[in-house]
């Protein structure tokens, strides 16, 4: 990434790699979560399988916080780039849309792989190939990601152009209107279908950003463009980041609660209006991280950090099922226990396979796309 200010940036890589680290972490705690615990189990006022224990609930919501984080990054370290110049697009097309899309489908393939031999069922061709086409996703949690930020990438040059020259100023209304209609009126109607009440049809969509990846990617974009003009000082900014995400942490654990006492399966999702709020705050407390001597256990972790999201889930699965202890138990500190257990397998043994899979020449780009100084496939 190049950047306009080397100084600044220089001094801010670090910051970003600890986002990564923290971002991945997120994400795999989310899903050990997911899988000890039933989230959609709202019969039992509080239970240590339920998802009405406020304490599993508010680790699950943690845990919503990464890919928020690893959207933020992607408009924070792309939208500023140049593709006005002849050749930028596709450029831009080849190297980083062409070889997710690649990445992807072979993923495509070692998952299916995986999910016959793990449950002894023949090897679904025809599931495969929809799963291919993009007209059928993959019965894996995390699998709806890596989808999605393949159709970003498609505009995101488009978008890029777009802003490029979109006052800041504008810039706040237009997210501001964007989160209003894409975050705060479902996150009414979500309320207003639990209770019968007709809900609100917007006659008006934000058809630019009309989903909320490309709003938490423009998100990124508005970080960067405030890079160096802070004018509060560091100590009450953090603060108020402080202050903001501990507000909005307790109201998305409070309103969960309130939704399943009241016979909702509902599981917090991205467009829920509480989600962007806590990222932000999280996003520009880490931002500010400045250190003297980079920490190379952050560097390596954000390198791995794509592989790790692509590996942690298949792990997660192969030990519920095969081993004993990782098994569903009763009890609370042994469920408990299980679940921080996983987390810390998963998290560990994802990037140990990313490391081992980036070793390889030519597999290492194909799969966890770390490319190597002497080896560009694309």
């Amino acid at each position: 990434m190049k950047s306009s200010n080397p100084g600044a940036h220089a001094s801010r890589k670090v910051s970003l790699d600890i986002i990564r680290c923290v971002a991945i972490f997120l994400v795999i705690l989310n899903h050990a979560v997911e899988s000890y615990y039933n989230l959609e189990d709202h019969d039992v006022a509080v239970s240590y399988n339920s998802f009405d224990d406020s304490g599993i609930m508010f680790l699950f919501t943690l845990g919503r916080i990464g890919v928020p984080l690893f959207l933020f990054l992607t408009g924070y370290l792309m939208l500023h780039r140049d593709f006005d110049s002849p050749g930028s697009i596709k450029r831009f097309w080849i190297h980083n849309l062409l070889s997710l899309i690649i990445t992807w489908e072979i993923w495509l393939v070692l998952y299916n792989i995986f999910l016959a031999c793990l449950n002894g069922t023949a090897f679904d061709v025809a599931g495969w190939v929809r799963q291919m086409l993009f007209v059928e996703q993959i019965e894996i949690t995390h699998s709806w990601y890596l989808p999605m930020i393949i159709g970003v990438y498609f505009f995101l040059p488009f978008i890029a152009k777009g802003v490029k020259n979109v006052p800041k100023q504008s810039l706040y209304i237009m997210l501001g209107v964007c989160y209003t209609l894409l975050f705060v009126v479902p996150t009414i109607n979500l309320f207003f279908g639990t209770f019968d009440i007709d809900q609100l049809k917007l006659q008006v969509t934000p058809v630019f950003i009309s989903t909320f990846p490309v709003t938490m990617i423009l998100m990124g974009h508005l970080f960067y463009l405030r890079e160096g003009k802070r004018k509060i000082p560091i100590g009450l900014k953090i603060f108020l980041d402080y202050t903001v995400f501990i507000i909005f942490l307790q109201l998305s654990v409070y309103l969960q609660l309130y939704l399943h006492q009241n016979g909702s399966d509902y599981n917090l999702w991205y467009s829920f209006f509480t989600v962007i709020p806590m990222s932000y705050c999280v996003f520009d407390v880490l931002n500010m991280i400045s250190l003297k001597k980079e920490l190379r256990i952050f560097r390596r972790i954000s390198i791995c950090s794509f592989g790790m999201y692509l590996t942690h889930r298949p792990i997660q699965m192969l030990f519920e099922k095969n081993v004993a202890y990782f098994g569903h138990t009763n009890g609370e500190i042994l469920y408990i226990g299980t679940m921080w257990a996983l987390l810390g397998v998963s998290f560990v043994i994802s990037y140990a396979l990313t490391e081992g899979l980036a070793a390889i020449p030519i597999v290492g780009e194909l799969l966890t796309r770390i490319r190597k100084k002497k080896i560009h496939l694309f």
